[in-house]
């Protein structure tokens, strides 16, 4: 395993990591709950962190790259017809078709 991604941010952190296994990549989430123990530690100690298999590597890195790339094309969705500009690729597959996106 090797470690790929870290942020203070649990929640990218789990979003690279959900990407992932939606590629077929094996994950591991480690420190999703270790800010208890921040200030006992250093702060980045504690930090969520993403890891990959080691044979995945070069894989997770080019999804990862390709997932923190700017995207301001349009996209609309086939069954509600909402547009969403930006980051449009990341979002059709949050949109539930009524207009909403999920984990909203």
């Amino acid at each position: 395993m090797k470690k790929i991604f870290t942020d203070p941010n649990l929640s990218l952190v789990a979003n690279a990591a959900n990407v992932l296994a939606a590629a077929g990549l094996t994950t591991e989430l480690r420190n999703a709950y270790a800010g208890g123990a921040s200030g006992g530690l250093a702060f980045t100690d504690v930090w969520p962190e993403l890891w990959v298999a080691t044979d995945s590597v070069a894989a997770a890195e080019a999804l990862l790259a390709d997932l923190s790339k700017d995207d301001d094309r349009e996209w609309q969705c086939p069954r509600c017809k909402e547009l969403a500009v930006r980051f449009a690729a990341k979002l059709r597959a949050f949109c539930d078709g009524s207009g909403e996106y999920l984990g909203k």
